[in-house]
């Protein structure tokens, strides 16, 4: 028996290693996925955790380098914030959705100026953990409130935790409700009675709205990156239907509406972000979703769009309301009656943000208020450095937190007269240059025209004397339809999603149809192009309407194309509107009127003439490189082309001029056509 016992222990005692093995394997396992969780934690934790407010000395030197002045805002004064979120009623029983931010450890007895923030993209977004436990307000708040404002966002009505329905964007309701909840917010103990308002985007042009209305307490709106005309500056410029951009800015409105963000955007913030931020209190979620059963009704954007191609033309929601897009465009704001005398006004641009820097340029030279503009080599928000002479990876400039510290100057004149006054006019920088120029209007300068020929040979030869008009004589040349996208990087895409703006070469290409290109000799000297190019071509098409596209680049010597400006027209809209009389700031005058009475229809086969004004541009171009203008009957994927069911080639017959203006100060021409400026 003892041997049996024996002969059996080995079995017995050969499981325990194999069981302790087992146990171990697990142990590892689980602190594999634990030390995996913990490093997740702390990487969420660094990528997320606040930036500080407080300026560092060379942020403080870069304010005054690019913006000018002599003095900063200083240090901030307090440090830390605190939110409440609820619901205001409006004058119709609409229950719009507010955050106050206060100071930390705001006395009793202190008072301060209120900043508004109306958004239609969510005043704050619920975000999953443990990006909730980091994330407690965007730096632009913290910073307003850690140097002594109270900010109050505003999601707008019949979008985020706000309940009604938005029939269309920037509607007199909308407008009124944030004026409302500005009467509210100057009322409070807390409040030194003045008020601002800023915003980025579709934020900037609810703030120009509120400022053009006019209210008592408004002193200082900030305007950024915002449209002026919402037909010829988004939705039709040169009165071609911006279908890319309505038809993703459609189906993000919509997403959010629902209370989920797009498809389209990165999948880390879909998986951090819940949703819109519900109200304070145990009813907040329960308040939330029956605001969103409200949205359901808000109008289609796309579907309304399509349907008005002349900017007087109404269009019908699917609700029944007759709106035409003049109706809610800040430049016809302007003119109507103001309440309250109009705030001091700051606008911001980029020249690669769509059309907006000619927004920035017509507004500065028709509002007729106390103006500040600044308009550099970015994209939409300011986020990227898109100068196409820089290089690729080039950080901008100036840094988003030098940007923040340049507002917060400007609200601490108006608000509570701290600083120095903000100097009226324009600051602005020239591509392929990194010094800031100065102006008072637009253009900066006074501008002559020098005119290129594009000849039947693919040459761009400047027009100086009789003998280059000879080369308006030939066969012209043959503009074979075919794609000619500008890529997803163009500057409509960065007007959602703050993308970079990097063009692809858009020069005609050996053997692939959908571009004609005309190329100048090598420049002798530096050139300044600053204002609007216009090209002008007459065409010949088997068709009763063609949309056309304009491209102006610079060749470097290598060969590599960088993009000064675009344009774009629809024939449909090619007659000209008289040019009116300035007087100093010229701004960017429109070119055609776009409206029903102006429309007009080619005739088949007959020569007509289009005038292409492309966007406002300031560039310096080195000795050295050429110019090239490139055309195209499309950018495939980004705008609604014509003819829509046929595709017949277009003849650009001989005699077609590119006219840039060339700043006085330049200098004279010489023999080749291009100044002998320094």
């Amino acid at each position: 028996m003892e041997s049996l016992k024996r002969r059996g222990r080995p079995a017995r005692t050969g499981a325990r290693p194999a069981a302790r093995a087992g146990s171990r394997r697990w142990r590892i396992i689980l602190g594999i996925v634990a030390g995996t969780l913990l490093l997740a934690v702390v990487a969420a934790a660094v990528w997320l955790r606040p930036e500080s407010t407080t300026p560092t000395q060379e942020e403080h030197a870069a304010l005054l380098d690019v913006f000018g002045g002599t003095l900063t805002p200083g240090p901030p004064r307090f440090n830390g914030l605190v939110r409440r979120s609820f619901h205001l009623p409006m004058r119709d029983g609409v229950d719009i959705a507010v955050d106050l931010h206060l100071p930390a450890h705001l006395k009793a007895d202190e008072t301060l100026p209120v900043v508004l923030l109306p958004t239609r993209y969510w005043r704050r977004w619920n975000l999953r953990w443990p990006a909730s436990a980091f994330v407690d307000a965007p730096l632009a708040t913290r910073m307003l409130v850690d140097y002594g404002y109270a900010v109050v966002g505003i999601d707008a009505r019949g979008t985020g935790a706000s309940f009604g329905v938005q029939h269309y964007p920037w509607s007199r309701d909308e407008i009124e409700d944030y004026l409302e909840v500005l009467d509210w917010a100057v009322q409070q103990p807390w409040c030194n009675g003045r008020a601002g308002v800023a915003g980025v985007s579709y934020g900037g042009t609810s703030a120009e709205h509120m400022a053009a209305m006019g209210h008592p307490a408004l002193k200082a709106a900030l305007v950024q990156f915002a449209l002026y005309d919402v037909y010829a500056d988004i939705a039709y410029p040169g009165g071609v239907f911006n279908s890319g951009f309505v038809g993703r800015w459609g189906r993000f409105n919509q997403a959010l509406d629902q209370g989920h963000l797009p498809a389209f955007m990165p999948w880390l913030y879909r998986t951090f972000v819940l949703g819109p931020a519900p109200v304070d209190g145990p009813q907040g979620p329960q308040k939330l979703a029956q605001a969103q059963r409200e949205h359901e009704a808000n109008a289609d954007i796309y579907l309304a769009a399509a349907g008005a191609p002349a900017r007087d033309q109404t269009a019908v929601t699917e609700r029944g309301v007759a709106v035409a897009m003049d109706d809610f465009s800040p430049h016809v704001a302007w003119k109507r009656f103001s309440r309250a005398p109009r705030p001091a006004l700051y606008a911001w641009g980029g020249w690669f943000d769509g059309a907006y820097a000619a927004s920035l340029l017509r507004r500065l030279c028709e509002v007729d208020v106390v103006q500040r503009a600044v308009l550099g080599p970015w994209n939409h928000g300011a986020t990227k450095d898109a100068d196409p002479f820089a290089p690729a990876d080039a950080p901008v400039e100036p840094s988003p937190r030098v940007q923040l510290l340049e507002q917060i100057r400007f609200f601490d004149w108006y608000l509570k007269d701290k600083g120095e006054p903000p100097a009226r006019g324009l600051r602005y920088r020239r591509l392929g240059e990194h010094t800031w120029q100065t102006a008072q209007g637009w253009p900066a300068t006074p501008v002559r025209e020098q005119e290129y020929l594009l000849a039947d040979n693919a040459s761009l030869l400047p027009v100086l004397d009789a003998t280059v008009q000879d080369g308006a004589e030939g066969q012209g040349r043959v503009l074979v339809q075919g794609p000619a996208p500008t890529g997803p990087r163009n500057r409509w895409r960065t007007q959602l999603g703050r993308g970079d703006v990097v063009f692809p070469d858009m020069g005609e290409r050996p053997g692939e149809p959908g571009q004609l290109s005309w190329t100048s000799a090598p420049l002798q000297a530096p050139m300044v192009v600053e204002g609007s190019p216009l090209v002008r071509v007459t065409v010949s098409i088997n068709a009763t309407d063609l949309t056309l596209f304009a491209y102006l680049e610079a060749l470097s010597p290598q060969g590599s194309a960088h993009m000064l400006s675009e344009g774009l027209l629809r024939a449909l809209h090619r007659s000209e509107v008289p040019p009116q009389p300035t007087i100093g700031c010229q701004g960017v005058p429109p070119l055609h009127s776009f409206t029903r009475d102006a429309m007009a229809l080619l005739e088949p086969d007959r020569p007509a003439e289009m005038p292409i004004q492309l966007l406002p541009t300031a560039a310096a171009v080195p000795r050295g490189w050429r110019l090239r203008v490139t055309l195209t009957t499309c950018d495939t994927g980004q705008f609604t082309c014509q003819p829509y069911e046929s595709n017949p080639d277009v003849t650009i017959l001989p005699g077609g001029t590119l006219v840039l203006p060339i700043p006085e100060e330049a200098g004279p021409l010489n023999a080749s056509g291009e100044p002998d400026g320094p």
